[in-house]
């Protein structure tokens, strides 16, 4: 196992690490470790699981090179808001700091009222740096786009909810899926804007499709009024109406 490939292991929605004995095979394998909560959601730990400490394996080996394919995995499929948390300054002065490292303990979105103290200090050169990390200043939430393919989805749902000890598998959407209507009393709205799929108007809605939305509401708005059109339905996959219901919330 020691000297597996990388792409002999998988990590399950349950937060559990698989190894496939062979090479060829591109069924998930058996499970071999899990995750256990770190001190940062994107820095979980792994533990090997019992039946292997009592086969022989060499724990401390296997356990590093294990916490080694885990870290690999999380920088290869969040690599924007990986890259973004090794550029952090630990002073955290200036406004470029204070919403990366925001945006980092968020898993890459924050509502933007949260920080427009921080984004009204900053200048041209500034906001190109923003850019340049990735990063959109939308006008209800900061976030990276990059982070809406479904892997990452699917990867911060599971962090998200390692570290705050809630159930796994977590209740992610489906690939690809941009809006879907759900319950509002039970629905927990950190996680599922965590995870680019805030809740509005009884729905979830993916973080760049509502970004589309609302931006193209307040370039065809007279007078201070909006008015919906029915090719913003079509871009969110709802009825007029739950445009509407979304668009008020």
């Amino acid at each position: 196992m020691l000297n597996s490939k990388p792409s002999q292991f998988s990590l399950s929605a349950n937060g559990m690490i698989l190894w496939q004995a062979k090479p060829e095979n591109p069924l998930p394998g058996e499970p071999v470790a899990k995750l256990v909560k770190g001190d940062h959601a994107l820095r979980p730990a792994v533990e090997i699981l019992a039946n292997l400490k009592t086969a022989g394996v060499e724990a401390g080996e296997l356990l590093t090179s294990l916490q080694h394919w885990l870290n690999t995995h999380i920088a290869s499929v969040l690599e924007p808001l990986v890259v973004l948390g090794a550029q952090l300054d630990a002073s955290g002065s200036d406004p470029v700091q204070a919403i990366s490292k925001a945006l980092f303990d968020s898993l890459g979105v924050v509502p933007r009222e949260e920080l427009e103290e921080n984004i009204g200090k900053l200048d041209a050169e500034q906001r190109g740096v923003l850019r340049s990390k990735k990063i959109r200043l939308g006008p209800l939430l900061v976030f990276m786009p990059l982070l809406n393919k479904p892997a990452a989805v699917r990867l911060r749902g599971l962090l998200w909810s390692l570290y705050r000890e809630r159930p796994l598998p977590a209740p992610v959407p489906a690939d690809g899926i941009v809006s879907r209507d759900i319950d509002e009393a039970s629905a927990d709205r950190d996680f599922f804007r965590s995870i680019g799929y805030p809740v509005y108007g009884g729905r979830i809605v993916r973080i760049d499709m509502l970004d589309r939305v609302i931006n193209a509401v307040y370039d065809h708005a007279e007078k201070g009024k909006f008015s919906a059109r029915h090719e913003m339905a079509e871009w969110l996959g709802c009825s007029i109406e739950r445009l509407y219901k979304i668009l008020e919330a």
